[in-house]
């Protein structure tokens, strides 16, 4: 027994030296030797050596030894591999093999009368040892795990497993019965008891193979094929020799034996058994017995085995009613009849080839089916990855503007899981500031199958914030497969933010963040256009700091921008959203008041003049801000540089009547100032 797993890897003692290189080297010497001696047996058994009696003491001296290799090897296998249905599986045959050997032993030493024993003692322990064996190793094959297979592929292996048994039982039949007319003649009830033996072997040959076959094509089998089959070909010549050829005995040798190299052939069967099972430890790789079962590349999908069969079966027919076709023992009637026979069985030949052709057709068809899947399963394995790994989001969005797709890339852009969102409303998922200029673009899509749009919109985050994504559209939804506006979109958040801060700095002042010159005179363009289409009023205020200098020179440049930027302040304080403030340059400042009246300009440079008596910190000193003003309104027919000239020239007067004042400039309200 072993006694721990190093053991059950490496040799034991009694399996050093022969064994010390490896299961698979030992089992090929096995061969080799194997295979030597059955030459030199042959060759003894051909030329007589010994005569009969020297035939049967090298049959003997022959069959015991191989015995011992019989036992041996499955043990040794089942000692190298993992547990599992294929070490059970070793373990039972060498077991077996032990129960036949112990058989063997008893009848050898009888039939070699070197040991007393009556002939009827000795065939009956042989025979129960026989029946040990055989239902140890038939339990264990039955009982052994197939494997997954689809229910067709296991009908058709059944089917075909069963028209190849029955064709061998047909076989079996036909030669152990052939050449028994004398039998059948003089003594009836002798040949049917020979004929209860045929059933009896043939059920047992049927039930032996059948175990082997569903062994031998599991899909995790306990040995190579080759194995396999040298395993179950040995049972089933054993199973035709046994009932027509006994084994050899001093005290009753059939005539058969008369021949040496008979001999050779009741030898067959244990030589091949024993050879299985040397392939079998050949096998062993790793402690598995053999890879797992999987039909080769370009293999045939369909077995010619059974059609061979019945082939062969129908030649065995032939040859049994061959004495139908003599018309002048069996009369014309017969000879019709077997004539009838014969057409049949052309007629079945040619289905049978017809079905073969067929046969090579579908497979030739499904190679074809084979490799077309094999071609899209790679696509959709690609297209897979793809998507997997784009830095892009894919969507199809259906005709009730749900989602049907989306792609995985939505996680790392949105922080949603994609199945989530499918069925979902993609309009959700947009700014409600972005929603109806998108919703009037799809739109337009939806109306122009085959057509691309491209824009860009917010999109709700899984954590409620708001990210820029740039997508490209296509209406595919004429296209049965796909039936949706297919979309990827990239997210461009950086990009837009980037975008918006060159903007803002590009119409802004830097330091005061208030609209610059450009931008001012950009809106006031809008506005003065604006009134000429509705005749509203359009007014500005042109500002500028009084004695910006003098904090500059007394307290510094940075006090000079903190007076600048308090400013700016007090006037985004006192106009409305809808006006702009801007700072023209230096200390000149401006505001664009639309549909504002000169005199209600006034009441907000009034305003603006109040705020600035309140005094601000600058560089630790409180100073008081003043600033003058000139308001002007858009005249009848006025255009926007005289609306600038009139501010402008109102702001002068105001600073030279005196600071921290505004006037009034214009044709009708031209030199009318005021003071806070």
């Amino acid at each position: 027994m072993l006694r721990n797993e190093d053991e059950r890897v490496r040799p034991v003692a009694w399996q050093r030296g022969f064994l010390a290189a490896g299961p698979t080297r030992a089992a090929s010497v096995g061969i080799i030797a194997l295979g030597v001696l059955s030459l030199v047996m042959a060759g003894l058994f051909a030329f007589r050596v010994g005569g009969t009696t020297g035939g049967v003491w090298l049959f003997w001296g022959t069959l015991l030894p191989i015995d011992v290799a019989f036992v041996t090897v499955p043990l040794l296998a089942a000692s190298r591999l993992k547990r599992g249905a294929a070490r059970r599986f070793w373990l039972s045959l060498g077991v077996s093999a032990l129960s036949l050997g112990v058989g063997d032993l008893v009848h050898g030493l009888g039939s070699l009368q070197l040991v007393r024993i009556a002939p009827d003692t000795s065939t009956l322990i042989q025979n129960i040892s026989l029946a040990i064996g055989s239902l140890s190793v038939l339990i264990t094959m039955l009982s052994y795990p197939m494997g997954k297979m689809s229910r067709r592929v296991r009908t058709a292996f059944w089917l075909d497993t069963a028209t190849v048994l029955a064709g061998a039982v047909a076989f079996h039949w036909f030669v152990s019965l052939s050449g028994k007319d004398e039998l059948y003649r003089t003594n009836p009830e002798q040949f049917k008891s020979y004929v209860v033996q045929v059933l009896v072997t043939d059920g047992l040959l049927l039930l032996a193979a059948f175990a082997g076959f569903r062994v031998i094509f599991s899909m995790m089998p306990p040995m190579v094929r080759a194995a396999g089959v040298a395993i179950v070909t040995a049972t089933a010549i054993e199973g035709v020799l046994n009932p027509n050829m006994p084994l050899p005995d001093f005290n009753a040798l059939d005539p058969m034996y008369q021949h040496g190299f008979m001999f050779y052939i009741r030898l067959i069967p244990v030589q091949m058994i024993t050879l299985g099972v040397l392939l079998g430890l050949r096998g062993i790789r790793d402690g598995m017995a053999a890879p797992t079962r999987q039909r080769p590349p370009g293999g045939r999908r369909y077995s010619t085995l059974p059609y061979l069969m019945v082939a062969s079966v129908f030649g065995l027919l032939l040859v049994a009613l061959y004495p139908l076709f003599d018309m002048t023992n069996n009369g014309l009637a017969s000879t019709l009849a077997g004539g009838m026979l014969v057409g049949v069985l052309i007629i079945v030949a040619l289905v049978v080839v017809r079905q073969l052709v067929s046969f090579a057709d579908n497979a030739k068809l499904l190679k074809q089916v084979d490799e077309s899947l094999a071609v899209i399963k790679l696509q959709e394995r690609r297209l897979s990855a793809l998507l997997q790994h784009s830095s892009d989001i894919t969507t199809i969005i259906d005709v009730t503007s749900n989602f049907s797709y989306v792609s995985p890339a939505v996680e790392r852009i949105l922080g949603y899981q994609p199945e989530a969102l499918v069925g979902k409303q993609a309009a959700l998922f947009l700014h409600p500031e972005d929603r109806p200029e998108v919703a009037a673009r799809i739109e337009e899509l939806l109306a122009a199958p085959g057509e691309t749009m491209s824009y860009q919109a917010r999109y709700r985050h899984a954590n409620t914030s708001w990210r820029w994504l740039e997508v490209i559209s296509t209406n595919l939804i004429h296209e049965p497969e796909i039936a949706g506006l297919v979309s990827n979109s990239r997210e461009v958040t950086e990009a837009r933010e980037l975008q918006e801060k060159l903007k803002h700095e590009a119409s802004h002042d830097p330091l005061t963040q208030l609209a610059n010159r450009a931008l001012f005179n950009e809106r006031l363009q809008q506005a003065a256009h604006q009134r000429r289409a509705d005749d509203g009023p359009v007014s500005v205020m042109i500002i500028d700091l009084d004695d910006f200098k003098g904090i500059n020179d007394t307290l510094g440049h940075h006090a000079g921008d903190a007076a600048l930027i308090a400013l700016a302040d007090r006037l985004q304080g006192c106009i409305r959203v809808t006006d702009t403030a801007a700072r023209l340059g230096g200390d000149e400042f401006a505001a664009l008041l639309p549909a504002t009246t000169a005199g209600e300009a006034t009441l907000v440079a009034q305003r603006f003049l109040t705020a600035l008596e309140k005094p601000v910190m600058i560089e630790g000193q409180l100073l008081r801000l003043k600033a003058s003003i000139g308001v002007a309104s858009l005249s009848q027919g006025g255009d926007v540089d005289a609306l600038l000239r009139d501010g402008d020239s109102a702001m002068y007067v105001a600073k030279q009547r005196g600071k921290g004042q505004y006037a009034v400039g214009g044709p009708d309200l031209a030199g009318q100032m005021s003071s806070p």
